[in-house]
C-alpha cells in the first residue's frame, strides 16, 4: 500500500450530470417552457386587456356624470399594464430557464447550463420578493382594518 498518495486522488474538478438527472432536468425543462407559454398569453390578454378597459369603460360611462366615476378609464389601463408588465418577468426567467436548459442538455453545453440556473435563482428571487411585498401589504390592510375597527367602536 502506498501511503504517499493524497486524499484528493479520487476528487474531479469536473462536473458530472447523471442521465438520471438529465432526465429529471429535460422533464422539466419541458414542463417550464410549457408554462412560461401560457404565462406569455395571459401577459398578452393583460395587455389587451389594459387597452381595452379605457375603451369600455368611457364607452359604458359615458352618459354619466364624471364626479360619479371614482376612478377613471385610463387608471384601470395602467393598472392592467403594471400587473402584465410584474407578471411578465417571472414568465421570461420561467422561459430563459427552459431554453438554456434544453440548449444545455441536448449540447452538453455547461454555460448554457449556468445561464438555466441562473434565470432559476432569478425566478425564485423574484417570487420570493413579491411574496414578502404580498405578506407586508396583507399586514398592513390587516392592522389597518382592526385600526378601523377600534376606530368605529370609539364613536
Amino acid at each position: 500500500m502506498n501511503y504517499s498518495e493524497t486524499l484528493d486522488d479520487n476528487y474531479s474538478t469536473d462536473f458530472k450530470i447523471k442521465d438520471e438527472i438529465k432526465s429529471y432536468l429535460r422533464e422539466s425543462a419541458k414542463w417550464a417552457k410549457f408554462l412560461a407559454i401560457l404565462g406569455f398569453i395571459a401577459s398578452a390578454f393583460l395587455i389587451l386587456g389594459a387597452l381595452s378597459a379605457g375603451f369600455f369603460m368611457s364607452a359604458a360611462f359615458s352618459e354619466l356624470d364624471n364626479s360619479a366615476i371614482p376612478f377613471s378609464s385610463g387608471l384601470i389601463s395602467v393598472f392592467y399594464l403594471l400587473i402584465a408588465g410584474i407578471y411578465f418577468m417571472p414568465v421570461l426567467y420561467l422561459y430563459r430557464f427552459a431554453t438554456n436548459t434544453q440548449a444545455a442538455l441536448n449540447s452538453n453545453d455547461q454555460i448554457a447550463l449556468t445561464t438555466a440556473f441562473k434565470n432559476m435563482k432569478s425566478l425564485y428571487k423574484f417570487m420570493g420578493i413579491a411574496a414578502i411585498l404580498f405578506l407586508g401589504f396583507y399586514g398592513l390592510i390587516i392592522v389597518l382594518t382592526l385600526l378601523g375597527g377600534m376606530g368605529s367602536m370609539l364613536f
